[in-house]
């Protein structure tokens, strides 16, 4: 919904970064687009755009150190999983997301998160685009969401280290 009633070409949004984006002015800073040349485009509707962050635990950072991909990709797993499920069981909807990784904090320690823009709308069940949210602060119940990622990703850490070599896990 964000791309598409901003009229974002596919390279930018490749390039695209949260830090372009302003809610409050409800505008995208577009880098380098078409003939090399900066643009600003506005936001059609952001009320109907939700930010939500995912963290992970900070001792769970070694084995971030150590096998990255293995850990990003069950993050991006474990992320996906709880905004898909709980697309599907508060409201009736498949929705999307755009979603990028942080790798470090502002005080440049390792600090893995991933910033998604989750769109206020879904197609439900049946196959109609089905506007959902309450326009409030919050798309889905912040203390529930939490929990259910809190169980999903080092679940499936556990499982992953569980299948592999302890030598494999470490490369």
């Amino acid at each position: 919904t964000l791309i598409y009633s901003a009229g974002l070409r596919g390279q930018e949004v490749i390039n695209l970064k949260i830090s372009d984006i302003d809610f409050e002015r409800k505008t995208i800073h577009i880098r380098q687009s078409k003939y090399k040349k900066d643009r600003v485009v506005p936001l059609a509707d952001s009320s109907g755009i939700y930010h939500i962050v995912f963290t992970v635990p900070h001792h769970l950072n070694v084995l971030c150190l150590h096998n990255g991909r293995m850990f990003y990709n069950l993050f991006f797993s474990a992320v996906w999983h709880t905004l898909n499920s709980f697309g599907y069981s508060h409201y009736g909807v498949e929705t999307g997301a755009i979603a990028v990784l942080h790798t470090w904090g502002q005080n440049l320690s390792l600090h893995p998160h991933i910033h998604c823009l989750v769109p206020a709308a879904g197609y439900s069940l049946d196959g109609r685009w089905k506007n959902i949210g309450h326009g409030g602060k919050f798309l889905y119940p912040v203390h529930q969401m939490s929990s259910a990622f809190k169980a999903k990703f080092p679940d499936s850490l556990k499982t992953r280290l569980a299948q592999t070599k302890p030598v494999d896990a470490l490369q």
